[in-house]
């Protein structure tokens, strides 16, 4: 074992000097480690995983080479002893191995996965390399395996890693497959980042160096390789006709001048020789219709007319009696104010039906009603129960006193509805002479006009009839069919204009 020691401290001092020459492009990223091996021979031949008793120990030297964020290369040297199964299933003599490899790793703490500069640096890699068995009995001493495996790097200090790896290497000649698991510490090398190179020269001090300044003796800008633009206008001194002046490239870099003194420069005065005004570019108004009123101020330039009109030529004012904005002859309502909409004829309540034709001008209403609004549901349900709570004692006209509340709320609606008429008609049965039965519809009919007029309805709103057994709504032949057909039924309407 002192002779792999030995082999492994001169193997060290070759990948130390070896590295040296690497030191100088890097900061701290190649590698030189040692570390303790456990290799095991026995696993893949038989289900017991780890077998203490034929596992043995080595030593592995390596140099690792920085090739990116994401990628180094490895080369592992390894020295130990081994116990390697034979054909018969048993196993040899510990033995001497040696072995060099050469492996591609892939790093996860690339900036992608995990930080660069983590604590905890992950790997996976594959690889390939020739080993050396002493005393094998049945193939060749030397064999080319193909590892895989991962490894764990553990950060100590900037220089320092302590690395555990784990790998299968896969025989090629004497199918010997086996594991192998390393510990142990890696020291990065290097001197940092080298020194800058001596900057080149720049005379004027500008930043453009003066193999690329065009000016290398006087202060410029990189937009024009050096030389100066002392007014910032954009045009490089040697071509500015006003170098301290800013101005446009179309007046070689000078300011432009205003010509008729009319405060409008003469890049911006359609007539630079003739003082003008700013809002018509420059130039003196004209005055196209000769009626002495400028352009600018003439409201009918194409037309002659007087100042005092605005140029234009006066024309007769049509009259508007109701000062609407609608003429007489188009207002259908001349002297009242109204809407363009209805021609000049007023909406006081604003539902679209001038207050001639509605018969509810204060309220608005539908088109469909003559401009008044629409009973209440709760209004025709008044009415239905009208037709069927207002009775009377048996075959005469009297009401009965159970008639008077619905025929009071009858009475109240219609006052609340000044706008609305009622119309009454009385229904009988067929039981009796039909002459008589009309005569008594009728006045059963009257008898409930008596009443609401007696409740402070104008009888001008209130119209009767009797239609006697000639409007059945049910069938006379059932008791309850004669029932409903003895009836007085009640309509309210806006009467028509």
């Amino acid at each position: 074992m002192r002779n792999f020691v030995l082999m492994g401290l001169i193997l060290a001092i070759v990948l130390t000097m070896t590295t040296a020459s690497f030191s100088q492009t890097s900061s701290y990223k190649n590698g030189l480690g040692i570390k303790a091996l456990v290799i095991d021979y026995s696993s893949p031949l038989s289900d017991k995983f780890f077998d203490k008793d034929h596992n043995t120990m080595g030593i592995e030297y390596r140099y690792s080479r920085f090739l990116n964020n994401s990628f180094n290369l490895a080369f592992p040297a390894r020295l130990g002893y081994v116990e390697y199964p034979t054909n018969d299933s048993t196993f040899a003599d510990r033995s001497m191995f040696a072995s060099l490899g050469l492996n591609l790793i892939y790093k996860f703490n690339n900036g992608y996965l995990l930080k660069e500069e983590s604590w905890f640096a992950p790997y996976v890699f594959v690889g390939g390399g020739a080993e050396y068995l002493d005393q094998v009995r049945v193939g060749d001493n030397i064999d080319f395996q193909l590892p895989f495996g991962l490894g764990f790097n553990f950060r100590l200090s900037d220089h320092v890693r302590v690395q555990l790896q784990s790998e299968y290497r896969v025989a090629v000649i004497n199918e010997y497959n086996n594991f192998k698991h390393s510990a142990g510490l890696i020291f990065l090398l290097g001197e940092g980042t080298p020194p800058e190179p001596e900057p080149p020269a720049d005379k004027d001090g500008d930043g453009i160096i003066d193999m690329e300044d065009e000016c290398p003796d006087v202060v410029g800008i990189a937009k024009f390789n050096g030389c100066p633009d002392t007014d910032e206008d954009g045009l490089v001194d040697s071509k500015d006709e006003c170098p301290k002046e800013a101005g446009p490239e179309d007046n070689k870099g000078c300011p432009w001048g205003d010509a008729d003194k009319d405060g409008l420069t003469d890049n911006e005065d359609d007539c630079p020789e003739e003082a003008g005004a700013k809002d018509n570019k420059g130039c003196p108004w004209g005055d196209a219709d000769g009626d002495g009123v400028t352009d600018n101020v003439d409201n009918c330039p194409s037309e002659a007319g007087p100042a005092d009109n605005a140029g234009c030529p006066v024309k007769v004012v049509e009259k508007d009696t109701d000062g609407d904005g609608i003429i007489d002859k188009e207002d259908n309502c001349p002297s009242v104010k109204g809407l363009a909409t209805l021609k000049g004829c007023p909406d006081m309540d604003g539902d679209g039906i001038t207050d001639a034709a509605d018969k509810c001008p204060n309220k608005s209403g539908l088109a469909s009603n003559q401009g008044c609004p629409e009973v209440k549901e709760e209004v025709k349900q008044v009415l239905d129960l009208a037709m069927r709570s207002v009775q009377f004692e048996t075959g005469s006209a009297t009401l009965k006193t159970s008639s008077y509340a619905v025929l009071d709320q009858l009475a109240g609606i219609l006052k609340e509805y000044p706008e609305y008429s009622v119309s009454i008609g009385g229904h009988t049965d067929n039981v009796g002479a039909a002459s008589s039965n009309l005569a008594l519809s009728e006045r059963r009919a009257k008898a409930c006009y008596d009443y609401l007029v007696k409740k402070g309805i104008s009888g001008s709103r209130i119209s009767y009839a009797g239609y006697g057994e000639t409007q059945p709504i049910a069938d006379n032949a059932s008791k309850e069919g004669r029932s409903l057909n003895r009836r007085v039924e009640f309509n309210i309407f806006i009467p028509r204009r």
